[in-house]
C-alpha cells in the first residue's frame, strides 16, 4: 500500500488525496481549485504529526468501511429468526476476521486527515472523546464555511 494522506478541502469540503514520499507535495482541489499542500512530511515516515495541519492530537484506527459493519450485522439480524439465530454469530465473525485482516490507519483529530500506509506511531492510541471534544468548535467552524460556500456557489 502506497502511502498517503487523505483530506478534505477547507473551502468546499471535498476529498483530495497527497502522496506522502517525503517531499512536499501540492495540488488544487478538483471542486473548487483551491490548492492544498502538504506542509509536514515527517523524515522518519512515523507519523507523529498530521501531515495536512500539523496537529500532533492523532488517532489509529482499522481502515474499516463503518456502513459495511453494519450492513453485515444488519443481514445477521435479519436472518436471525430463520437460521435458529446462528446467523448472528456468524455475523460477528465475519465482523471481527475483517477487522482483524484490515490495516490500521492514522487519523487527525483536528482535521480529519487519514494517513494511510504509514507506520503507526506508539504514541497514538484508540479514538477518545474527550480529545475530540476539544476539536469540535473549529470542526464545526469548518463545516459552517464549507456549507456557506456550497451555498454561494449554488445561487450563482
Amino acid at each position: 500500500m502506497k502511502a498517503e494522506v487523505v483530506c478534505s478541502c477547507d473551502t468546499c469540503g471535498d476529498g483530495i488525496a497527497l502522496p506522502l514520499d517525503g517531499t512536499p507535495a501540492e495540488t488544487t482541489c478538483g471542486c473548487c481549485g483551491d490548492g492544498v499542500r502538504l506542509g509536514f512530511p515527517d523524515a522518519l515516515g512515523r507519523r507523529t504529526r498530521c501531515a495536512i495541519c500539523g496537529c500532533p492530537a492523532l488517532y489509529v484506527q482499522r481502515d474499516f468501511n463503518r456502513a459495511v459493519g453494519i450492513g453485515i450485522v444488519v443481514v445477521g439480524a435479519v436472518l436471525a429468526p430463520f437460521t435458529h439465530y446462528v446467523s448472528l454469530g456468524v455475523a460477528t465473525l465475519a465482523d471481527l476476521a475483517l477487522y482483524q485482516l484490515l490495516p490500521r490507519i492514522t487519523v487527525c483529530y483536528a482535521c480529519e486527515a487519514i494517513h494511510r500506509g504509514v507506520p503507526v506511531h506508539s504514541e497514538h492510541g484508540a479514538f477518545d472523546h474527550h480529545i475530540e471534544d476539544r476539536f469540535k468548535v473549529e470542526k464545526s467552524k469548518r463545516q459552517m464555511a464549507i456549507q456557506n460556500w456550497r451555498r454561494a456557489r449554488s445561487s450563482r
